[in-house]
């Protein structure tokens, strides 16, 4: 049996997300394999085709393609205040811009959740819950 191993590894300094694919790994019930995730970027993948605990190949990949991302955070809310407050609702209002996302896939593709956006010089009203 062969399979298609594809593996993200990221690079928050160089803001990519590594993407080596190995095509066509021959792989049994006894089949063991290793992978080293290292700043060097040796993507060679350790094969121990019979389990024994020494490995016989390492396969280089086939095809590595990276992806750009940016892994800046979002910035924080730094002045958020509650401008009114009547019969249990608050308006608050900030100035910054914070975004985060539903999922990493979200992130990856810039899908942003509706409930993470909060924009430039916003107002929103919050039901106060009493405990």
């Amino acid at each position: 049996m062969s399979l298609d191993l594809e593996v993200q590894a990221p690079d928050f300094a160089g803001n990519v997300i590594d993407k080596p694919q190995y095509l066509a790994v021959n792989a049994s019930p006894s089949m063991k394999a290793e992978l080293d995730d290292t700043p060097a970027k040796d993507n060679n993948l350790k094969v121990d085709a019979d389990g024994d605990g020494a490995f016989e190949e390492q396969k280089a990949p086939d095809v590595s393609e990276p992806l750009t991302v940016d892994f800046t955070p979002p910035s924080q809310i730094s002045n958020l205040s509650v401008t009114e407050a009547t019969s249990g609702t608050a308006t608050l209002a900030w100035s910054k811009q914070r975004v985060y996302w539903a999922s990493w896939t979200d992130y990856q593709n810039r899908q942003l959740s509706h409930q993470g956006r909060l924009m430039v010089s916003s107002t929103a009203s919050a039901a106060l819950l009493a405990r």
